[in-house]
């Protein structure tokens, strides 16, 4: 057996070492080795005393760690563009992985490759969904229950990133209300009665353009509460983070997403919607 690990990040968000660890698993699958579990080093804001993130998602559980194996040789992997911010063809990103596929084959059984160090999966984003999906479903869903949003809707959870960003200073991941508020109306449309749930950071009166009789602001809310509300909602609007991208394939909901780079290069799965196209029509 060889074995494939990776390191997040330890300088990132929730989201952003989910990418950087969840490309291992993925490498591990295509190329017929075993993922060795790594653990998540970011804080939980609000609610999480006690509790880590390895805990309340539970992907290591079924995993081996570091101490389960003794690899004859380590191998670091060579940095690869994958496509984080530009798109690359099938052909293209085919060859660019095959740098990797070559020297797992061509090595000896129990080696150990690591993956360089806050390295994003880029285009394969969509083959999370279809190769690790079920994993992560079932790990998080035999520790955690659904929370109970306490009506008889249906509930549509909507993501809008704020706090530690700003429209000057992070162009990439601001979406203005009045957006969000056309995204509201066309989920009014389209599914006629609904509760709206509204994560995000700041004040209450920051939000008054979007407050309705169905909006209900959870401004400043705990990380593991949070996160919580996205994965049991039955609508999903996805911000421009990858936090709530996390969310969305844990979610046995449907998805409708505001599009981040190539985190969200989602075209072929059923219950996603490119919100952002829909809102065009």
């Amino acid at each position: 057996m060889k074995y494939i690990k990776s390191k997040p990040n330890p300088q990132g968000g929730l989201g952003h070492q989910f990418h950087n660890w969840v490309l291992g698993m993925l490498i591990a699958k295509k190329y017929n080795c075993e993922f060795i579990g790594t653990n998540f080093t970011c804080r939980i804001r609000n609610g999480g005393v006690g509790v880590g993130w390895n805990n309340f998602l539970n992907f290591n559980s079924k995993l081996k760690n570091n101490s389960n194996i003794n690899p004859t040789k380590t191998i670091a992997l060579p940095r690869l563009e994958l496509g984080h911010n530009i798109n690359l063809s099938q052909d293209k990103l085919d060859a660019t992985l095959s740098t990797w596929g070559a020297l797992i084959k061509n090595s000896n059984d129990n080696t150990l490759f690591n993956l360089p160090v806050d390295h994003m999966v880029g285009m394969l984003s969509e083959k999370i969904y279809d190769e690790c999906g079920g994993y992560l479903k079932d790990c998080y869903w035999s520790k955690n229950k659904k929370y109970d949003f306490n009506n008889n809707l249906m509930n549509v959870v909507v993501h809008i990133r704020r706090g530690d960003i700003s429209k000057m200073r992070n162009g990439i991941r601001w979406l203005e209300l009045s957006d969000y508020k056309k995204q509201l109306n066309y989920i009014r449309k389209r599914y006629g009665k609904v509760k709206f749930h509204i994560l995000s950071e700041g004040n209450h009166k920051d939000f008054n353009f979007i407050k309705n009789e169905d909006v209900n602001l959870c401004i400043n809310k705990g990380d593991l509460e949070s996160f919580n509300m996205m994965c049991s909602s039955d609508i999903l609007i996805t911000g421009l983070s990858s936090f709530s991208i996390l969310a969305s394939y844990l979610t046995k909901g449907l998805v409708f997403y505001n599009p981040l780079l190539n985190f969200t290069k989602w075209n072929n799965i059923e219950t996603f919607y490119n919100i952002n196209e829909l809102c065009l029509d």
